[in-house]
C-alpha cells in the first residue's frame, strides 16, 4: 500500500506540470485571428480584456493550486 501511495505521490505532481505545460499554449491559442470576411455575431473583444481574462484563468490554474500546497 505504501508503494502505491509513493508512486502516486511522485506521478501526480509530474502530471500536473505536464498538464499546465499543455494548457497554457492551448489557452493562448484559444482565440484565432479573424480575417476581414469573418461574420461576427458580437463586436470584437478588446485585446486588453482578452489578455486580462486569460491572465485570470492562468492565475486560477497555476498560482492558486501552488499556494494551496505551500504557505503563500
Amino acid at each position: 500500500m505504501e508503494g502505491i501511495y509513493y508512486a502516486i505521490s511522485v506521478i501526480v505532481p509530474t502530471l500536473q506540470t505536464l498538464v499546465l505545460a499543455v494548457m497554457i499554449p492551448l489557452l493562448i491559442q484559444e482565440e484565432p485571428l479573424v480575417g476581414t470576411t469573418a461574420f461576427l455575431v458580437h463586436p470584437p473583444i478588446r485585446r486588453a480584456f482578452a489578455t486580462q481574462r486569460k491572465g485570470s484563468v492562468l492565475v486560477g490554474l497555476i498560482v492558486l493550486p501552488l499556494c494551496g500546497k505551500s504557505s503563500c
